[in-house]
């Protein structure tokens, strides 16, 4: 009978051991039951506030889990015990709850599961269709999905400052949901972030709004105007622009500074500066402007491998300097030949043109109708027509007659001319072509280049026969309403 009896007490040793330590941590049992529960956890839809319940039945567990750690935050004491939990789903589940609450004093706990491979639930892998189609995850990967603004080397620092332009960019990314356009029931969510940047002092205060600006992808920017941006930084002082132009240390914030790689937001910085030349820079910063386009060009040398080779530079440097625009962008022309510096060129012309003027004409006319501004990524034509119909300008009427009097207006393609009617539309008093009539138009692509006829007959002949009639018409009305 002994034996038995310490066998029994083994097990009432156990037991009692597993009551007590759940006692200890009233969310084990939650968390265990919605670790057998959950199927799909799409862990990136939780980490931008949005919600889980993406894929019908399969998510509805993990979306109720979502719902009910909103409802009542669980303690994060609990949670940082569970992320040493010997299920993987659990350890899951306390990473979700923990980056849910947007406090960054727990970063380190959670970035040490990065290490972690053990498979946890599945996501959902992209398909074409409504298809539930499984992606494997491991506790590792969401690890390193949910602590993304996490710096070891800059964590200390950021917590004794008492704010980073990392954490606010994920915090306002969780705001937005990330989505364009905004949704109205997240624009407070927005301005509650601003609330708190408007705490931090300047001058990171201004670079900061200058990090995230635009990162909201809105139109009309809900954490701050382009007008307010720019009178922030006019506040600063001219020097502090240039120090930012020159990619010196602006700011304690690591996050804030230029980077040999990766540098997208350091330049994102940069270009709205240079883009606002007049309001922010002086006459005889043209040269430095013109100075740094090379400095970026030797890049090599410094280290660099994501320099910011940009034609603004030029640009900038021939609004500041209006009367020599014509010198500046023309020799800028040049050096931007590269096969995929197209949208470079689009913006060199397109700075010709409202600098210059009509004494360009004939060579704004040749590059549009080259195919230089089709090639590459960039589709210069397209740009270059959008962003005179965003900011028409009354000479706008000679560039359109221009265009459509040359015969190889036959030779555009349909987004090309649909872009062309906006701008002409843009400069009429009435709609040429109605916004519900370019959109009524289909194909069976997503673009339509005469080069490409023969294969468009082929696989699509009514579709191809419709659309040239359409395109026809188009330029018919074009003709008729700019005929010199």
């Amino acid at each position: 009978m002994l034996p038995r009896t310490l066998f029994q007490c083994g097990c009432w040793i156990i037991s009692l051991g597993i009551v007590a330590f759940a006692e200890s941590n009233p969310y084990q049992q939650m968390f265990e039951d919605y670790a057998a529960k959950i199927r799909i956890f799409e862990a990136g839809e939780l980490f931008l506030d949005r919600s889980v319940n993406v894929c019908g039945q399969p998510c509805a567990a993990a979306a109720q889990f979502q719902i009910e750690i909103k409802a009542k935050p669980p303690d994060p004491e609990h949670l940082l015990k569970l992320l040493s939990h010997s299920d993987a789903r659990v350890r899951t589940l306390a990473l979700a709850a923990l980056i849910d609450q947007e406090d960054s004093r727990f970063l380190p706990q959670m970035h040490a599961l990065v290490t972690d491979r053990a498979a946890t639930f599945p996501g959902l892998q992209p398909t074409a269709n409504a298809a539930v189609v499984e992606l494997e995850q491991s506790v590792g990967r969401i690890a390193s999905l949910f602590t993304s603004s996490y710096s070891p080397d800059t964590w200390k620092e950021d917590q004794q400052r008492g704010y980073s332009a990392a954490w606010f960019r994920f915090k306002l990314a969780r705001a937005s949901q990330s989505t364009s356009p905004i949704r109205p029931d997240r624009i407070s969510r927005i301005r509650e972030v601003r609330r708190q940047i408007d705490l931090v002092p300047q001058p990171d205060r201004a670079w900061i709004l200058l990090s995230l600006h635009d990162e909201a992808h809105a139109d009309a920017d809900p954490l701050v105007s382009e007008s307010e941006l720019v009178a922030q930084l006019n506040s600063l002082g001219h020097e502090a622009r240039l120090h930012l132009l020159r990619k010196e240390t602006i700011s304690s914030d690591r996050s804030l500074w230029s980077e040999p790689s990766n540098n997208y937001i350091y330049h994102r910085m940069c270009l709205f500066v240079l883009r606002h030349a007049r309001e922010l820079l002086l006459t005889e910063d043209a040269d430095f402007l013109l100075a740094r386009e090379q400095w970026e060009r030797r890049h090599r040398e410094f280290g660099i491998v994501d320099p910011l080779i940009s034609a603004w530079w030029a640009m900038a440097g021939a609004e500041l300097r209006p009367a020599n625009a014509e010198s500046i962008l023309t020799a800028a022309w040049l050096r931007f030949g590269d096969k995929y510096e197209d949208g470079e060129r689009a913006g060199l012309m397109l700075a010709l043109w409202r600098l210059v003027g009509e004494r360009r004409l004939p060579l704004l006319a040749d590059w549009f109708y080259s195919d230089d501004a089709f090639s590459g990524f960039a589709k210069g034509r397209e740009g270059f027509l959008g962003a005179l119909t965003q900011t028409p300008l009354p000479k706008n009427v000679a560039l359109l007659r221009t265009l459509i009097a040359d015969p190889r207006l036959d030779r555009l393609g349909w987004r090309e001319l649909e872009s062309l009617i906006r701008l002409a539309n843009a400069n009429s008093p009435q709609p040429l072509v109605t916004e519900s009539g370019l959109q009524d138009v289909q194909f069976v692509w997503m673009d339509f280049r005469y080069a490409d006829l023969s294969r468009a007959e082929k696989e699509a002949p009514d579709q191809t026969r419709k659309l040239l009639s359409q395109l026809g018409e188009w330029r018919r009305i074009l003709r008729k309403s700019f005929t010199r």
